[in-house]
């Protein structure tokens, strides 16, 4: 389908159209991990083409705007405490839990960062939403530049991976435990300890 796209606004209703930009009810808390995912695969077009230029602007685009949404919803996070686990849970699991969601916090901020410094130390820098140029504040070094593009990449992994532990967990509690955690993460909701 990107072979057959020939400008910017065709590309940008086939990732329309792909579903990946919309976000509704419960599952719109998903769309921060399923766009960046989704851009980095459409992104695998042929290298020095146009349509590789806007895909990757775009996934630089979202990348920053959700590297500030970070900011925000980290101050969020620090300001105001979660309820308790409760007691109910095994203290291996209390354990895992917290360790999940501070490494979790870790990418999504570190996952941005490193991908915006690796961008202003090449010589393209980024074009926010293919309608901004941000110069790059950084000289064109390539090892600088692949330095932070392979934190960048295996940040990535990693965060993928403790999506999916997450997910799981999440399951675990829902399917087998039944004790009413998910209920915690909905809106502050508390928990039947």
């Amino acid at each position: 389908m990107l072979e057959s796209c020939r400008s910017e606004a065709s590309l940008l209703a086939a990732y329309a159209s792909c579903g990946a930009g919309r976000s509704s009810g419960r599952n719109g808390r998903a769309a921060p991990v399923v766009s960046p995912l989704t851009l980095t695969l459409l992104a695998n077009t042929k290298r020095g083409t146009p349509a590789r230029t806007v895909w990757v602007n775009f996934h630089k685009s979202v990348g920053i705007t959700l590297g500030a949404l970070i900011l925000f919803r980290l101050y969020w996070r620090i300001t105001h405490r979660p309820p308790p686990l409760p007691e109910s849970m095994p203290r291996w699991e209390r354990i895992a839990a917290r360790a999940n969601h501070g490494l979790l916090y870790a990418c999504m901020v570190g996952l941005p960062m490193a991908g915006y410094i690796a961008s202003n130390f090449s010589k393209f820098g980024i074009k926010y939403f293919n309608a901004i140029e941000l110069k790059p504040w950084g000289v064109d070094d390539r090892r600088v530049y692949e330095l932070f593009n392979g934190t960048h990449k295996v940040l990535a992994m990693v965060f993928v991976a403790l999506i999916v532990l997450h997910v799981a967990a999440a399951l675990k509690h829902v399917a087998i435990d039944r004790d009413g955690i998910l209920r915690r993460m909905w809106f502050g909701g508390r928990t039947a300890a």
